[in-house]
């Protein structure tokens, strides 16, 4: 081969080498398309969600116990049995309450007795202070025995007044030996289930300032998911905002409900002037809890199963999608862009981002309907 011939062959390579190297590195504000794949802009409803981690809990709980001392005789239900109000649950050794009764009932029997002789004295004091009164006037009796007639019949109505009051108080303590009787039985307050028995038979239960339980009775027909809300999150999340969740017992099932009530302050708020329990002087994380309620016809909802919450922190609907693949981010200014196809060009295009999900972002400026979008290839690392 002469050397003109050689040359004219080196040249043709260099030129393809070269050609190469243009498509394979893109310029960061145009390239050809080869290599790239291309999504069109479309127009969805995208959702900002929130996840929550929440602790189901019955809608109503209640520790039912014993107001009076003594041995626990009966108990009548066992663990998940279902109640009604007014059903009797538990039944105490009644000895204490009703020897308290008798005793009671004797001391208003004296009181009565006693209130009657004074009656009857009453009379006797007012009979003799008339004969006197009478007496006087006929001048046949001394003032000093007229005054000491009066002052006894006075004193005697002070007396009787004593009585009285004393038959009341002992009415009184018939009535509540008769209240404390009534204790030995223990009655269902409300309707529901048999969550726990906390004091078994035979036990003996001392009475003081607080009630000791005997069993805990809670209302399932709905439950209660009580959800702690990180600090982060908290001004994102609002009573009404709708949810979704699933139970770890069965994460299959999504259940749909209504954010209720929000604490206004942490859990730990009685302990902030206390340094060393309170969370800002230890630099934990803060929690708020927020609870909802939802229907539990079907008994799907166990006490204190562990449920993954998604609340839907902000919604728009029939706006610009991209995927979040299509998405990058110039460093030094924080800008997001995309890069558009037009034609068989590739222009990077800023854009202003709305709402992200796990999948795709809301362009509210920078792109149209239908435009194509590069979502991988060469370069596309996400960031510039």
């Amino acid at each position: 081969m002469s050397s003109k011939a050689k040359a004219f062959c080196l040249s043709a390579v260099l030129v393809v080498v070269c050609f190469g190297i243009y498509l394979t590195v893109p310029n960061s504000h145009e390239g050809s398309v080869q290599g790239f794949a291309a999504q069109s802009v479309i127009r969805g409803d995208i959702k900002e969600t929130v996840m929550l981690t929440g602790i189901v809990k019955p809608f109503r709980k209640v520790k039912v116990g014993a107001q009076v001392t003594g041995q626990l005789k009966r108990l009548y239900v066992q663990d998940g049995q279902h109640v009604k109000q007014g059903e009797l649950l538990a039944e105490i050794d009644p000895s204490i309450q009703e020897a308290d009764l008798k005793k009671a009932e004797a001391s208003l029997s004296r009181a009565l007795a006693q209130q009657e002789a004074a009656k009857v004295l009453l009379w006797q004091y007012q009979a003799e202070y008339r004969r006197q009164q009478n007496m006087k006037r006929d001048d046949a009796t001394p003032e000093k025995t007229l005054e000491q007639a009066k002052s006894q019949y006075e004193s005697q109505i002070q007396q009787v007044r004593i009585e009285e009051a004393s038959v009341v108080q002992a009415q009184m303590e018939v009535e509540s030996a008769k209240t404390n009787l009534s204790y030995t039985k223990i009655h269902a307050p409300m309707d529901g289930e048999v969550l726990a028995i906390v004091t078994e038979e035979g036990q003996t239960i001392v009475s003081s300032q607080t009630a000791t339980t005997i069993l805990i009775l809670a209302d399932l027909s709905k439950v209660s998911v009580g959800v702690n809300i990180p600090e982060v999150d908290i001004l994102k999340i609002h009573t009404g905002q709708s949810l979704s969740f699933y139970t770890l017992a069965d994460a299959k099932k999504v259940w749909q409900g209504k954010m209720g009530k929000i604490q206004s302050s942490p859990d730990d708020i009685n302990k902030e002037d206390d340094p060393s329990t309170s969370s800002s002087g230890k630099n934990n994380p803060i929690y708020y809890t927020g609870t909802f309620e939802v229907d539990n016809a079907c008994r799907c909802f166990k006490t204190s199963m562990t449920t993954n919450v998604f609340v839907t922190s902000a919604e728009a609907k029939n706006v610009l999608l991209v995927p979040l693949a299509a998405l990058s981010t110039i460093e030094s200014s924080g800008k997001d862009y995309v890069r558009k196809k037009v034609n068989d060009q590739i222009i990077d295009t800023p854009v202003t981002v709305g709402l992200q999900n796990e999948s795709y972002a809301e362009i509210t400026s920078g792109l149209s309907e239908k435009d194509l979008v590069i979502v991988n290839g060469p370069g596309k690392d996400g960031n510039e």
